[in-house]
């Protein structure tokens, strides 16, 4: 019969030196420092950021407002790119540049747009829930109105010189939808 210490099984302490202890901050078992990195790694695994875009896990229908970290990436590149801008000396590189500047700010001016309207249609629903819930009948908006709520809607937003802008532009539109409507 083996003896226990032939075996490995003695509880006698492990002597660590103080310059093992120093360098590893504390010491742990085989089994401990397994359970230890495996845990650490899928903790990581879980706090670092997984594109939504391009994870295999997002099936269908992707809503990108909901991911904050879009945002920054946005922010992030367009910080970027007008560093780039000024420091970019080649006209056909500077009107890449300027190109692909033009389209950040007109994403981030289509998602503003979009989270207008949606809020004033949210809005809305709960301003008809109340006159349900009251005992009024339910009305209900026509696009055209809706339209007319969502610009009153910018507008309170816009100040005077952008309010003078988005106006002049509205009627630009207007005259030359109307010059080639005939």
């Amino acid at each position: 019969m083996a003896s226990c210490s032939e075996s490995g099984l003695n509880d006698k302490p492990i002597a660590v030196p103080f310059k093992q202890l120093k360098k590893n901050k504390f010491a742990l078992s085989n089994h401990l420092e397994r359970v230890f990195t495996a845990t650490r790694k899928e903790f990581l695994r879980k706090k670092s950021f997984r594109d939504p875009r391009f994870d295999p896990r997002v099936n269908g229908l992707c809503v990108l407002s909901d991911w904050t970290s879009l945002k920054e990436e946005q922010e992030k590149n367009l910080r970027t790119l007008k560093k780039q801008l000024r420091k970019v000396r080649n006209g056909e590189q500077r009107e890449k540049i300027k190109r692909a500047i033009k389209l950040l700010n007109q994403r981030r001016a289509t998602e503003k747009d979009v989270e207008l309207k949606r809020r004033v249609k949210r809005d809305l629903q709960k301003a008809q829930m109340a006159d349900l819930m009251a005992g009024k009948r339910a009305t209900f908006i026509t696009r055209s109105k809706l339209r007319e709520k969502v610009k009153e809607e910018r507008l309170k937003s816009l100040s005077k010189r952008g309010k003078e802008r988005y106006l002049s532009r509205q009627a630009n539109k207007k005259y030359t939808a109307d010059a080639f409507g005939d």
